[in-house]
């Protein structure tokens, strides 16, 4: 029974949370293309976010909301990675410490 359960909360997680996370700063990167958002077309980046991902001195607040993005699909990814662990009775951890990540590379 616990089982089941924890695997709908991986599941509903990864499409609730993390997808709607996804399609929101989608949202807004194609409005920042489109001009809509003009004020942060020309934001530079904050220094913590600057450090946080290893932007380049000069980001902007576009190349931050592409990182943030890729962090949200990575942990849908994790999410539904759990879930069919779960679902598929069991198999190793892909996440577990040790092992390298796309991530961990830069």
């Amino acid at each position: 029974m616990l089982g089941s359960v924890l695997l709908r909360a991986q599941q509903l997680i990864g499409v609730l949370y993390q997808e709607t996370a996804v399609q929101t700063y989608t949202q807004c990167l194609d409005e920042l293309d489109a001009g809509t958002l003009p004020m942060w077309s020309r934001l530079e980046a904050p220094e913590i976010a600057v450090k946080y991902w290893r932007l380049e001195p000069k980001a902007t607040m576009r190349d931050v909301i592409e990182n943030i993005r890729a962090d949200e699909m990575h942990h849908r990814e994790i999410h539904h990675t759990f879930a069919d662990l779960t679902r598929d009775g069991g198999g190793s951890n892909p996440f577990r410490p040790g092992v390298a990540h796309t991530r961990d590379a830069r």
